[in-house]
């Protein structure tokens, strides 16, 4: 008679791994996990069972050992327990309360994970790409490498381009709000006008500001709002998201900024211009534009046409925008180093630096060469103004220009009073956070 072959175990019966004499001394290693014993209750959950991008855990119980039928004395029920297998050659057991074991709803995991990929960083071995690596003749090599210095040469250019349309249209724009603001209180005084007029009319231009800035990224393009840091991070880091590095998104991260600053609002440009020549140097060196069909002959890059070279342009964008930000080449670098970039090499290195500096150094020579008292003494753009060095506070008007050493405590007393009333603001929005997190209603779904 022909044995039978021996039956697989059910999923949720188990035989004991460990004697009792020695299971709370060691435990058996089989592949890279453990395994312990659980007593029942116990609920199963396959790793396996993973569909997708989403979590979904198929369970099952076991039915309790003092559970029996005819029992009619009530029992406190045990703490659900959880068995976690896995194929990684052997099974994780393991007891888990049911709160401390947190299962993500994959319903939301699933709708987020939708508008995700992922970048490809790694180089693909195959055939075709070993033969096409072994065609390539010394002079492609060079001028391949050529084209890479080249285009961060203009990323660095139109960074720093994006960095002065920003900062010109947004004393322009302030400029009338406070000029605005000055007519309606010589009128109050004079008469002429009624008390608080000008206080709404201050108010409505900034709400109008504001509003502007609102429908670009609230409406036009969400994507864009933020300061984008955190995007950029992740898109460095192989998360591919929709849309963020578009021509679209870094013309209403731009308009957002611009009005947003113009409207008097507390935000700066710094965040947004990192977006911004990130932004630059995923659309330049790919030679394309999505939001308005360009795709041209003449702009087709091939050779920078993969997710590695887009990720190296994309962190010399990054720098570029820290260099233009804050005129600091260098910081740019280190914040495409530690901060933004988990893929790096050593050439990398010195582009990222001649990105930055590029931007900064444009972004300062526009600011030199412009003239203080431009266009109301006649002079023309190219006459250097007042301050014309790479550290630049603006003009100080005032009767007596000179201070004493005795003024010194004064901006010190300035200084800590604006210090605490920093830290005060960064308390209170971290509270209001806190509040928006927990308030259901106010809380993004």
């Amino acid at each position: 008679m022909a044995e039978r072959a021996p039956q697989s175990e059910p999923i949720g019966e188990r035989k004991p791994l460990l004697s009792n004499a020695n299971a709370s001394a060691r435990s058996e290693p089989t592949g890279s996990l453990l395994r312990a014993p659980i007593p029942p209750p116990i609920t199963v959950a396959r790793v396996s069972d993973v569909p997708g991008s989403s979590l979904s855990f198929r369970t099952r119980e076991e039915p309790s050992a003092s559970s029996s039928v005819g029992s009619t004395s009530p029992k406190e029920e045990a703490p659900r327990q959880f068995m976690i297998l896995g194929d990684y050659g052997g099974n994780l057991q393991s007891e888990l309360s049911e709160d401390s074991l947190f299962l993500p709803d994959s319903s939301k995991l699933k709708r987020k994970a939708q508008h995700m990929e992922s970048f490809d960083y790694d180089f693909f071995e195959s055939r075709v790409n070993q033969q096409h690596e072994h065609e390539q003749t010394e002079e492609e090599i060079h001028m391949l490498n050529l084209g890479r210095w080249v285009m961060t040469f203009f990323i660095g250019l139109g960074t720093a381009g994006v960095a002065c349309f920003i900062e010109k249209f947004t004393e322009l724009f302030s400029s009338i709000r406070l000029e605005t603001m000055e007519r309606m209180l010589v009128k109050e005084q004079t008469g002429h006008s009624n008390f608080g007029s000008a206080y709404l009319v201050y108010a409505g231009i900034s709400l109008g500001y504001v509003a502007i800035a609102s429908y670009c990224v609230a409406i036009l393009c969400p994507v864009a709002g933020g300061s984008g840091i955190s995007e950029i991070k992740a898109t460095l880091n192989g998360i591919k998201i929709h849309r963020i590095v578009r021509l679209k998104t870094l013309f209403c991260k731009a308009l957002g900024v611009l009005f947003s600053v113009s409207g008097g609002l507390p935000v700066g440009k710094e965040g947004p211009m990192i977006h911004s020549g990130a932004i630059i140097g995923a659309g330049l060196s790919q030679g394309k534009s999505s939001s308005f069909g360009l795709d041209t002959s003449w702009t087709k890059f091939k050779g920078f046409r993969n997710d590695k070279e887009k990720r190296d342009f994309i962190s010399s964008g990054a720098a570029a925008g820290v260099g233009a930000a804050f005129g600091a080449p260098i910081g740019g670098v280190l914040f495409a180093l530690e901060e933004g970039a988990s893929f790096w090499h050593q050439n990398l290195t010195w582009r990222t630096f001649f990105c930055s500096m590029v931007s900064a150094f444009v972004l300062n020579l526009w600011s030199a060469f412009q003239n203080q008292d431009y266009g109301t003494g006649g002079e023309k753009w190219g006459h250097l103004g007042n301050q014309t060095g790479t550290l630049s506070f603006g003009s100080f008007d005032a009767e007596n220009k000179s201070y004493a050493i005795w003024d010194v405590p004064i901006f010190l007393a300035i200084g800590m009073v604006g210090g605490l009333l920093g830290a005060l603001f960064n308390q209170a929005n971290t509270y209001l956070s806190l509040f928006r997190r927990a308030t259901p209603a106010l809380s993004h779904k």
